[in-house]
């Protein structure tokens, strides 16, 4: 199942259409949702119902369900358009009767609904997917230079034990300059992933979708908003040096700025680096289709996310001897509160 259409139910009232919140308190003869066949390039839809029902499509009368239908999203767009409008009917219409499906069916031998199959033809190409295979061949390409042009630092970076590790293991001269040209082109690279990554997870997670920097309604706009996300992101770690610069002139703890910005980064390029492995290849590997499970990984990334806080707090007491309440305080406004930030925004989707 790649989605559940109930979520995207509506009706109509009052000279308006209002989203179905509560089937229980939905007491009307029609339920209305949105299509768009180049979100479900070579999916299906299923309809069934344990009553008779109209479905209509485009305000055209299409079919009368009386148990369960399968049909081809692409060759109801050769029909009706890329852009469809369902209305379901029933003048004693039971919600909780319904099932409303967005279905992938890999094998009509195993699959329950093989009797309602028609075989369809070979995936289309979509935008979407242009727009991230793009944007991975252009993270490769700026990975595979990194490594040949600065293989130590490459190393510093993606070094597990030294970046995860709550003892300072090395004493890379960098750390001292976090705002060198060579580091500043690893923050860059951190940053388009990031973009990548977002972009991903809006679309497979359906989440944040009404935001417009996510979407890509043309291969050339679905990259320009690429880059503006990874540029977001890019201004985002400046701040976050700016912040760390004041904060620890404030708490007395200067020596520790260049170390804690550059840990901090490197922290934060290994995890998302697993991350985005993981739900790349979930997408285009074994084409895992389910919003559920990337929105359940984006939050196990979230919480793992607080695992820097841990590791900054203990590399700072290393360093030398402070009293909790000062590094506690201090980490609150550098690390606690964004991180905070992060977790509002992550799990509430306001937008």
């Amino acid at each position: 199942m790649i989605r559940n259409l109930d979520q995207d139910w509506y009706f109509y009232e009052d000279n308006g259409y209002l989203p179905v919140i509560d089937k229980g308190e939905h007491y009307g003869k029609t339920l209305h949702f949105n299509l768009n066949s180049d979100d479900y390039a070579d999916a299906m839809v299923l309809f069934r119902s344990d009553q008779q029902l109209s479905v209509f499509i485009n305000n055209q009368l299409s079919f009368v369900l009386k148990n369960k239908k399968l049909l081809a999203i692409d060759s109801l767009a050769e029909r009706y358009g890329e852009n469809m409008h369902f209305t379901i009917y029933n003048k004693n219409l039971n919600p909780f009767g319904i099932d409303n499906h967005i279905l992938r069916i890999d094998s009509s031998s195993t699959s329950p609904l093989s009797n309602d199959l028609v075989i369809i033809k070979q995936r289309k190409r979509t935008i979407f997917n242009e727009v991230i295979i793009v944007g991975m061949v252009i993270l490769l390409a700026l990975l595979a230079v990194l490594y040949s042009s600065y293989p130590k630092v490459f190393n510093d970076f993606f070094k597990v034990r030294r970046a995860l590790g709550v003892r300072e293991l090395d004493e890379n001269l960098l750390k001292s300059r976090p705002l060198s040209p060579v580091n500043l082109l690893f923050y860059f690279y951190l940053s388009l992933m990031v973009a990548v990554l977002l972009m991903l997870y809006v679309n497979l997670s359906a989440t944040f979708q009404e935001v417009a920097i996510f979407r890509s309604e043309s291969f050339w706009y679905g990259l320009f908003n690429m880059l503006k996300i990874s540029l977001l992101a890019f201004s985002w770690f400046l701040l976050k040096y700016l912040l760390i610069t004041n904060l620890t002139s404030l708490f007395k703890l200067g020596f520790f700025q260049s170390s804690h910005f550059y840990n901090s980064m490197r922290i934060n390029l290994l995890l998302i680096s697993i991350y985005f492995i993981i739900i790349a290849g979930s997408y285009f590997c074994f084409s895992i289709l389910n919003p559920e499970y990337y929105t359940n990984l984006f939050n196990i990334l979230l919480t793992i996310m607080g695992l820097r806080v841990i590791i900054l707090f203990f590399r700072l007491m290393n360093t030398g001897s402070y009293k909790t309440l000062h590094l506690f305080s201090y980490l609150c406004g550098t690390e606690v509160v964004p991180y905070v930030v992060l977790l509002y925004f992550g799990f509430n989707q306001p937008f």
